[in-house]
């Protein structure tokens, strides 16, 4: 059973490690394709990059403490590490091919990971600002509910 325990464990934190790796590739994606951040209003886009741009800055502040801080440099890095190319247009990879890469990543995943297996309050609130942030970029991309049909809850 402890067996069972670790390898659920483990597959909770590599999936974790993934998401935050997923969000970095779709950001970096986003800023090379700018282009192709177009809203029908002018407001609708520049309230999409805001709050992208939010995001990445409670990545960077210290208001947090250390836990989760993650400098603008080094999410691009993880971010690019993500990026693959499918049919001549960039993609993020997906989870097999993550845990596959994940050695190339790890002077990025290797600090989170530490600060998921040591989380502490001043990361956890680093975390629930970051899920308000992304529910809120979620609802403005998705405002239907088209891709998420259930109701989506704030930590």
């Amino acid at each position: 059973m402890l067996g069972e325990e670790r390898l659920k464990e483990r597959a909770a934190l590599e999936s974790t490690l993934y998401v935050f790796a997923q969000f970095f590739a779709w950001r970096e994606i986003v800023r090379r394709e700018i282009q192709f951040l177009r809203f029908p209003r002018d407001e609708e886009t520049r309230e999409t990059a805001r709050l992208l741009l939010h995001i990445g800055e409670t990545f960077l502040t210290d208001q947090f403490g250390n836990q989760f801080m993650i400098w603008r440099v080094e999410q691009r890095g993880l971010g690019e590490r993500m990026i693959v190319t499918a049919d001549g247009k960039p993609r993020c990879m997906g989870y097999a091919a993550f845990i596959e890469h994940r050695e190339t990543m790890s002077e990025w995943l290797e600090p989170l990971e530490h600060d998921l297996k040591n989380l502490q309050s001043r990361g956890r609130e680093r975390l629930i600002q970051l899920q308000h942030q992304l529910l809120e970029l979620v609802m403005r991309l998705d405002p239907n509910q088209t891709r998420y049909p259930f109701k989506l809850e704030r930590a």
